[in-house]
């Protein structure tokens, strides 16, 4: 009985559908990979487009968890950026030079930058530039990132604090569940009670 009540508690501290999060990266890696081997173009762009879809889908399975909630928000917020853009991620020269990239902060307007989703715009040819790579960290290491993606990283460790959390509810929700049971098992069958041989005696002995 136990392992029931296990079986329908952990379903809702898990992640559901979580292949679609490993194909949404897989088609990243493969846009990554024709861009280094120069067959991106129109392709790579949708190989794009199709992983935010896919990381869509399964974020909206997990809505239940608020750090999905908030990882909607950081994706609604990224590609709201991309798809006034081009369904890239412009980064200004400004925010390059800030963050210690001079070499790549004198490329010229409409280069990809580092990444098949990221180009290097200027300011005046950007939309929504305080959605866009605007924002300059320095730890753990120099680099230009968005808002929606200070938002995903959020979101990440609510997540993984609530799985956690939940599965540890399950487990005691689980004990506390089987806890009445084993005790009723116990009043009526105390141990050292004596079974039917031992009250009616060997048949051997009595004859």
């Amino acid at each position: 009985m136990g392992g029931d009540v296990r079986s329908r508690a952990y379903p809702t501290a898990n992640v559901q559908m979580g292949w679609l999060f490993v194909a949404a990266l897989l088609l990243q890696f493969a846009a990554v990979y024709a861009q280094t081997a120069g067959t991106g173009g129109v392709f790579q762009s949708w190989m794009l487009i199709a992983s935010y879809i896919l990381l869509l889908a399964a974020v909206l399975a997990n809505l239940r968890f608020w750090g999905f909630r908030l990882l909607l928000i950081g994706l609604s917020l990224n590609m709201l950026a991309m798809g006034l853009n081009g369904w890239r991620m412009p980064v200004t020269p400004e925010s390059l030079s800030k963050a210690g990239y001079v070499e790549e902060a004198s490329l010229a307007g409409g280069v990809d930058f580092r990444s098949p989703k990221s180009v290097v715009l200027n300011r005046e040819d950007t939309r929504v530039q305080f959605l866009t790579d605007s924002v300059v960290l320095s730890w753990p290491t120099n680099r230009v990132v968005s808002v929606g993606d200070l938002v995903i990283v959020a979101s990440v460790a609510v997540v993984l604090s609530e799985l956690v959390l939940k599965r540890r509810r399950v487990r005691s929700r689980g004990r506390a569940r089987l806890a009445p049971k084993r005790q009723r098992a116990r009043f009526f069958k105390p141990e050292g009670f004596p079974g039917p041989d031992r009250v009616l005696g060997d048949k051997s002995t009595r004859r």
